[in-house]
């Protein structure tokens, strides 16, 4: 087998241990996926280990623009070390499951961090922003202005910079009732983040719910990593450094 059919038969292979898919066209590395029910995409990936060519529904991408431009495995990709397209596949379904409301992912990291945030402020609210990487909650940012009492915590909005990753907010309520209150209704549905984290006393990961925009409850998935947080496989094509090749002309015909 050539060296382009082995990496290709790989990557596929990856890909059907957790999605059903469609060929294309046989074998060549352009395949449909059904990510969620009605949301099809379709994937090209025959020219690896240049990036993948991703597309979206129409309707979808009207709301979460074109992948190349939020998911962070394209935006990083570097031919000489790629990831496996399996990790871009799951960044754009967690991503779309995050925005849908369907599931809110978060790293237990960053999860274990806002609960110590929370117990360092009480008893003051505290109040954050948080930015989604590989689809997963990864990030905690200061939310500029912010003030807090042990009743409420706010922030200057206009001061925030435009920036797609930054999907949710993160307060506590050291009154140990996890529930929106009707002034964080009013902030959910005034403001720009499509989601919300409330934790409340005594700060533990029992006790964070998430929440859209309207207050509906939302249900969070607890993570361990990334998709492409995978130890010992960011450079996959090490598994192949016996064999002398360049990428531009690897044959996946």
């Amino acid at each position: 087998m050539a060296l382009g059919q082995e990496i290709l038969a790989r990557e596929l292979g990856l890909l059907q241990e957790k999605f059903e898919f469609e060929y294309m066209q046989e074998k060549t590395g352009k395949v449909s996926i059904s990510l969620l029910p009605k949301v099809d995409v379709f994937v090209d990936f025959s020219q690896f280990p240049k990036p993948p060519t991703i597309q979206i529904p129409p309707e979808l991408e009207k709301l979460v623009g074109k992948p190349k431009n939020f998911l962070l495995s394209l935006m990083q990709w570097k031919k000489k070390a790629p990831f496996h397209v399996i990790s871009v596949v799951e960044e754009l379904r967690n991503y779309i499951e995050n925005v849908s409301g369907i599931k809110l992912r978060i790293l237990l990291r960053l999860a274990n961090g806002l609960c110590d945030q929370a117990r360092e402020h009480h008893p003051r609210e505290f109040l954050g922003l948080l930015r989604v990487k590989g689809g997963v909650l990864a990030e905690y940012l200061l939310a500029p202005g912010m003030r807090s009492s042990g009743i409420a915590a706010v922030f200057s909005p206009s001061r925030l910079f435009a920036d797609r990753s930054i999907i949710a907010s993160v307060h506590s309520h050291p009154s140990g009732n996890a529930r929106p209150s009707d002034q964080d209704l009013r902030m959910f549905s005034s403001g720009t983040n499509y989601f919300h984290l409330i934790i409340g006393f005594p700060y533990n990961i029992a006790t964070m719910q998430a929440y859209d925009r309207r207050g509906n409850p939302i249900p969070i998935e607890i993570v361990d990593k990334t998709p492409f947080e995978i130890p010992g496989e960011r450079n996959i094509l090490d598994d192949f450094d016996d064999e002398e090749f360049d990428e531009d002309d690897l044959d996946l015909s």
